[in-house]
Parts: C-alpha cells; sequence; structure tokens
C-alpha cells in the first residue's frame, strides 16, 4: 500500500562550506507513516563530521507548520540527525489543497566551536485515503418540458480532500433516454481545477408521459484503485416556461482594493426575461453552490441584482473570489439562468512586516525534542538568544525569518541589524530568511551580553516598518585561570597558639561563572625557607603544621607552634576552578611565628655542681628557675676586685629576651656590687683575710653567700636565680726577705716587698678562682 512504499531522498546543497554556511535538504515522505518511520539521516546525507573532534550533534530549533508544532510530527535525534515520523501525519489537515505540502524545520549542527544552520524542507506526498463526496446526497434539478435538446443543467461538484491524480477525475451517470453527463472543463469555486459535471438534454421531455427522472450521479477520483461517491439525483419535468433570463454576458470581472469599507455597492446585475407577469419577474440569488466564506463577505438584493460588500476584504487571506449568480423567473415553472463573476481583491500596504526570531538555547533544553524546541521558542519570544564565548567567527547565532502578507513591492521586504560589530546578519535561504552569526571572537568577561535590533521594512509607496529588539547572551567556557591579588601574602601568629587557631582568609579571583568560577583551595607544601632562598618542591613538614578550608580559603593552624623552633613558615597556597579541565593557579603566604615570654632566662656562668650521690632534684617549674655554685675568693681582695661573672640565655626574642642583673641577698650584706646589664659581680670594700663575723651559723669557716636574679624584660617579666657560695682563702704568705739590708726607702716610696705581697696575693687569688670554676 502507499503507506507502506519507502520514502525517497531529495538532497540539495545550496551553499559552499563555510563557518557560517546555512545548507538546504529537501526530503519527501508519504502521508499516514507509522511513528518511527526513517525519513533521513543529516549527518549521512550532508557528511558532517565532528569539528576538532570535540562532542557534536543536532538540535531542532522552534519552527511551525499550521497550528501544530512540527515537533509533534517528526523528531530529530541528537546523535545523528535522523529525520523520523514522531506522529501520524495527515497532508490534507495539514495543508488542505495546497501543493506542494510542505514541512519546514531548521536544524543546529553543533559541536564546541562550530554551529552549521541547516533548513530541512519534507514535502508530505498524497495516498489516496479520502472518498470523493457530493455536497448533498439528494440532489434535485428543475427543467421545463420545452427546453430543447442541448439544455444544460449545472450539476454540484463532488469534492475529494486528497490532491493530484487521487483527487475528482471523472463522473458517471446512469443510463436514461433523455439526460446525459457532459464534463467540460472548468474551475468552479472549492473544486479546484477539476471539471464540472453539467447534465445535456439529448432527448425532449414529455412531462405528462414522465414527471420525473431518478438517477444516480457518481463522482470518482484518480487512485488506484480510484475510489468513488455517489448522490441520487432527481430531475423533475416542468410545465412550459417557454423563455428564461438571460445575462448580457455570462461572466463578469471586477477588481477590489482590499481596503474597500463594507456598504460598498460593487456591481448592478440585470438579467431580462420576455415572458410577461410572474414568468418574467426576476429574483436574484446566489448559487446554492457558493462557498459558505463568499457567503459571508457579499450581498446580493434579491429584487435589484444590486451586489454589494458586506465585510472587509483581506487580499492576504484570499485574493480572489468566483461568484454564481442566478437569476430566476416567477413562473409556476420557474426558468433560471446564471452569471459568474470573477472578484480579484487587489493589495494595499496595509501589514506591516513581521519578524520571527528562532534561536538556540542550551541552557533551556530538555531531556526530549519537544521540550528543547518550546525552550528555545519561549527564549526567542523573550527576545533572548545565546552563543557559547568559544565559537569561532562566523558562528550561527539565531535565524531570522521575515515575511510581509501583502503582496509585490507591498511584501517585498529589506531587513537590516542594527548593533555592535560583534554580531551581523547574513543571507540564510531563500529572499526572507537571514542568520544571525557571530563577527569576532566573543569574551564574556568583557561583555555578557550584546543588545541588537532587528528592522525590516517593505517596499510600498507608504513604506511599512517594523523594528525587533533582542539580546545574545555570551554563555561561559572555562577560559580563566583563577588568580591571586598578591603573589606573595604575610601573616602572623602568637606562638602557642591553640588547635585550630584563624590564621587568616587568601580568595583567588576567578571571572568565569558557575563551576568555572568556583573555586577550591589546597596547600601544595609547607617549609621554612632557608636564607636567601625559595623553598624546594617536596612533602613538606610532617606533621603539616597549617591546613586550609578547600572552599573559604581561611587557613588555620593544626597545633601549637612554638617561634623558638619555627620562627617562620613559607606556604605555597593552590587554587583551582571546577571548570572542565581544570584551572589553576597559586600564591605564596609566609606565616611569621611572633614571640610570647614563655621562656625565663637560663644561667649558663657559672655552670651547676654535678649531681652528687642521692636522687636527682626536680626541676623548677617554668618562670622560676633556681642554680647555685661554689666559687673562691683569696682572702684580703681589695675593693672592686672581679668576683664572678654570671651568665644567662633567654630564647625569646625583643623585650622578652633582653636580661638584667640584681643582687637578691648578700651574706654579709653589702659586700658585693653588680653590673645590671653583664652580670659581673665585684667586691663592694675589701675582703678581710678570713671569715667576715657576719658569716652564718653552721657556714664553713671563711664562706661567703651570695643570690643573683636574672630577669627579662617580658611582661609580666620572668626571672631566674643562682646562688654563689665563696670560699676566701688565705691570705697569700710575705715573700723572703732580702739577703741584705737595704736602705729605707724614703718618703712617699713604697718598698719593694710591699709590691711583691699585693702581687703574690693577687695571683694567688687568680689560682684559686680558676680552681674553683673549672671543679
Amino acid at each position: 500500500s502507499p503507506s507502506r512504499e519507502p520514502c525517497f531522498l531529495l538532497l540539495v546543497l545550496l551553499l559552499a562550506p563555510i563557518l557560517s554556511e546555512c545548507k538546504t535538504v529537501r526530503y519527501s515522505t508519504y502521508e499516514e507513516q507509522e511513528a518511527g518511520t526513517v525519513i533521513g539521516n543529516l549527518a549521512a546525507d550532508l557528511q558532517l563530521e565532528a569539528a576538532g573532534g570535540g562532542q557534536s550533534g543536532f538540535r531542532l530549533m522552534p519552527e511551525c507548520n499550521g497550528s501544530v508544532p512540527v515537533t509533534v510530527r517528526v523528531s530529530v535525534r541528537e546523535r545523528d540527525g535522523e529525520l523520523t515520523v514522531a506522529s501520524r501525519i495527515d497532508r490534507e489537515q495539514l495543508c488542505g489543497q495546497q501543493e506542494p505540502c510542505l514541512l519546514l524545520l531548521d536544524v543546529v549542527s553543533f559541536s564546541r566551536d562550530r554551529f552549521l544552520l541547516i533548513h530541512v524542507e519534507i514535502q508530505v506526498l498524497d495516498i489516496n485515503d479520502h472518498w470523493p463526496e457530493f455536497p448533498q446526497a439528494e440532489i434535485e434539478l428543475e427543467i421545463s418540458e420545452s427546453s430543447a435538446p442541448g439544455t444544460r443543467l449545472p450539476l454540484p461538484a463532488a469534492l475529494d480532500a486528497d490532491t493530484g491524480s487521487h483527487s475528482v477525475r471523472g463522473y458517471e451517470l446512469s443510463v436514461n433516454g433523455h439526460l446525459e453527463l457532459e464534463l467540460p472543463p472548468g474551475a468552479g469555486p472549492g473544486a479546484g481545477d477539476q471539471p464540472l459535471p453539467l447534465l445535456l438534454l439529448v432527448k425532449p421531455l414529455d412531462r405528462e408521459s414522465q414527471a420525473e427522472l431518478k438517477l444516480q450521479l457518481r463522482a470518482r477520483d484518480g487512485g488506484d484503485p480510484p475510489r468513488s461517491g455517489d448522490a441520487r439525483l432527481t430531475v423533475r419535468v416542468l410545465d412550459d416556461n417557454d423563455n428564461a433570463p438571460a445575462f448580457e454576458s455570462g461572466s463578469l470581472e471586477l477588481e477590489l482594493p482590499e481596503d474597500t469599507a463594507p456598504g460598498s455597492v460593487l456591481l448592478q446585475l440585470e438579467a431580462r426575461d420576455p415572458d410577461q407577469g410572474v414568468n418574467g419577474e426576476l429574483r436574484y440569488t446566489f448559487s446554492p453552490r457558493l462557498e459558505a466564506a463568499a457567503r459571508r463577505l457579499f450581498r446580493l438584493e434579491p429584487r435589484s441584482g444590486r451586489l454589494s460588500l458586506h465585510a472587509p476584504l483581506d487580499h492576504e487571506a484570499r485574493d480572489r473570489f468566483e461568484l454564481e449568480v442566478e437569476a430566476r423567473d416567477m413562473g409556476a415553472r420557474p426558468r433560471a439562468s446564471s452569471c459568474r463573476v470573477t472578484v480579484r481583491v487587489l493589495d494595499v500596504n496595509d501589514n506591516a512586516p513581521e519578524i520571527r526570531v528562532s534561536a538556540l538555547w542550551p541552557g533551556g533544553a530538555g531531556a526530549g525534542t519537544a521540550d528543547q524546541a518550546a525552550a528555545a521558542a519561549a527564549a526567542a519570544a523573550s527576545g533572548l538568544a545565546s552563543i557559547t564565548e568559544a565559537a569561532e567567527p562566523g558562528s550561527f547565532v539565531a535565524l531570522v525569518s521575515v515575511w510581509d502578507r501583502d503582496s509585490g513591492a507591498n511584501g517585498r521586504l529589506s531587513v537590516s541589524l542594527l548593533g555592535p560589530r560583534q554580531l551581523e546578519l547574513r543571507p540564510a535561504y531563500g529572499i526572507n530568511h537571514h542568520m544571525i552569526v557571530t563577527a569576532e571572537r566573543l569574551d564574556r568577561e568583557r561583555n555578557t551580553d550584546y543588545n541588537v535590533t532587528l528592522v525590516a521594512e517593505d517596499q510600498g509607496p507608504e513604506p511599512r516598518r517594523t523594528v525587533r529588539p533582542f539580546t545574545v547572551t555570551v554563555t561561559d567556557v572555562n577560559d580563566n585561570a583563577p588568580a591571586f591579588p598578591r603573589s606573595v601574602y604575610r601573616l602572623s601568629l602568637a606562638e602557642n597558639n591553640p588547635p585550630g587557631a584563624q590564621l587568616g582568609t587568601v580568595r583567588a579571583r576567578d571571572p568565569d561563572l558557575g563551576v568555572n568560577g568556583r573555586l577550591t583551595y589546597r596547600l601544595l607544601q609547607q617549609r621554612e625557607p632557608g636564607p636567601g632562598r625559595e623553598p624546594e618542591p617536596g612533602p613538606g613538614l610532617q606533621p603539616p603544621a597549617v591546613a586550609v578550608e578547600p572552599h573559604s580559603g581561611s587557613l588555620f593552624a593544626l597545633r601549637p607552634l612554638d617561634r623558638e623552633e619555627l620562627p617562620e613558615l613559607e606556604l605555597l597556597l593552590q587554587a583551582t576552578d571546577g571548570g572542565s579541565p581544570p584551572l589553576s593557579g597559586s600564591t605564596t603566604v609566609r606565616l611569621v611565628i611572633t614571640d610570647r615570654n614563655d621562656n625565663a632566662p637560663l644561667i649558663t656562668h657559672p655552670p651547676a655542681p654535678g649531681p652528687g650521690p642521692g636522687p636527682a632534684p626536680a626541676p623548677a617549674p617554668p618562670g622560676n628557675r633556681s642554680a647555685s655554685a661554689k666559687m673562691a675568693l683569696p682572702g684580703g681582695a681589695p675593693r672592686g676586685y672581679l668576683a664572678a661573672r654570671v651568665r644567662a640565655q633567654d630564647p625569646d626574642e625583643g623585650p622578652n629576651g633582653r636580661l638584667s642583673y640584681r643582687i637578691v641577698s648578700g651574706d654579709p650584706p653589702g659586700l658585693f656590687t653588680i653590673r645590671s646589664d653583664t652580670g659581673e659581680v665585684y667586691l663592694g670594700r675589701p675582703l678581710p683575710p678570713s671569715a667576715p663575723p657576719g658569716a652564718g651559723p653552721g657556714a664553713e669557716p671563711g664562706a661567703l653567700r651570695l643570690v643573683v636574679a636574672v630577669s627579662d624584660g617580658g611582661l609580666p617579666s620572668l626571672s631566674s636565680t643562682v646562688t654563689l657560695s665563696f670560699t676566701v682563702g688565705p691570705e697569700p704568705p710575705p715573700p723572703p726577705p732580702p739577703a741584705a739590708p737595704a736602705a729605707s726607702p724614703g718618703p712617699g716610696q713604697r718598698s719593694w716587698d710591699t709590691s711583691f705581697t699585693v702581687i703574690a696575693v693577687l695571683a694567688a687569688g687568680c689560682v684559686a678562682l680558676l680552681l674553683a670554676i673549672v671543679g
């Protein structure tokens, strides 16, 4: 059957392959095909391949044919552009008597950086699925018995919704002795180019012998096999009324501008009948075959034959009417004649151009083809289109279709695009289809939207213009790597921090949108930089001291930090976006650990004596350290004698590590003095040859005791003490007497023996002190 015949392909490539080319493809398929029937494959027929190895596809743009969207009838497979029948296609419902019957759709073939517009025309071919039908199943005609052979009576034409060879192609009349069927060529209203049947009288009638004839009229189409429809025809034979009305002309033509005002008189029709009385009194009526649309527009006065306009005309809706007017006398056996009035409706420039923009909108694509088309149609209706910023110059953005319902110069249009230089208008196909393409590369970060204006103007005597604003939105691709405002950030943190202490927040910037601009942070390395060099890539410190919150860039300490162990930490922070593929950027964060006064001074000199027998003493609490040492002094040491040097260290810095020395207590009091900056202990007065009387009870003979405190400059201050125990040794013996007496020294002169004594005493004291220090 015709429904099983395979659809055939007629492929026409109209333009050379360029980036902004538009290709037109024509297919055909029979109506009433089953859903899923393949019409064609765009990828195979056009030999399209993916551009640059990226993903490609086909997407149907919003387009309507009649009142039902094309996507309801035809679907496009996104993977390879295979066109299939989506639902039943009824050619008669879709196009009526129009030939050819076309389904028009526009498909965009796209890849990452290339967009190609494909205009598809699918001709729906007719199958013989309708029967011819007469307007009435019962047809009644009247003819006078005095009618001479050769008299013709018009018959109503049968109608067949099919077209071409499947429409009405002939009529048949049942056999009788008086009437035959004549098929002269003609074009009656609603009958297209099909022949109008006439009833031809071939033998005189006699009403007395036969008052009426019962016949069967059959119409058949040109299908294979043909289909037919019947009507019952009754011809009544009337008594003699020997003159029929006659028009001066059997056909008239009338031209009317479509803006003719309703109520205007168009024509005065007049027929003449030489009969007298009621046999010559005429009434004018439209033929019963006149279609309802013409009856609504025109009025005919029955008595005067005046033809007038009843409703406004519209050239764009219909530009021609065939009015069949009958004049019938009022005799007992009325006779009638007809006149055909052809009304041509002339165009005036009463319609402004119309603009339709069909845009591809990837962001609104749904799961199915119909959803995609609906989303794109909604975007275009609201004046929106989109294009990726990765598109190359010449990439398709939107299809612009313009039309004017007027004809001639009134419907001849010129189209222009007003707006930024990044977009331009190029021809697509035909004379009224254009496409907006990119003229140069786009940068969404520089300009997210382009506002353009489409202007369509006709060429009528008084041109009419339509202006349509339109916005093209540039969609984002991941073409910007995250960037930090500075190459090096400096942060500080006081030592002895609690775990989780906030260090600061370091954020990068990425002008891309959505996931392309959504950043995550991570630390690549954590190192203590060496002097004068950058850190080398490596695993960093173990365990890590710092972590970063991946979404905010906030840095925090994982553990307490000690400035004395780690004064500075260098971090390499990386920000990565969520694009595909992802892009990243990095910066250096230098963390300086600031000092707290958390270390008391440590006595380094004099050294503490070695541990003796018994348990080791418990360590002193931080900030309250004490030490002790034993030293020797020579008896009789003079005032200002350097008795000892106290040295201490404090790993803190600044005021926290600046030390001062002071005497806490001494026994006996006032015997010693100390320099606060150096810790040097001097005798405040001469030392007696033996232990002073103020030595404490139980002190060994000649023992002196001194407590020295060392304090830092922190707030609060921390200090340590050292207890010095001095053992006074014997006064050095006087030197032996000389062998010969010497002259007594004179006044003001020192004897040689006294000087030797002083020197010997000082030497003995130094030796004792050295032994004490070493021991």
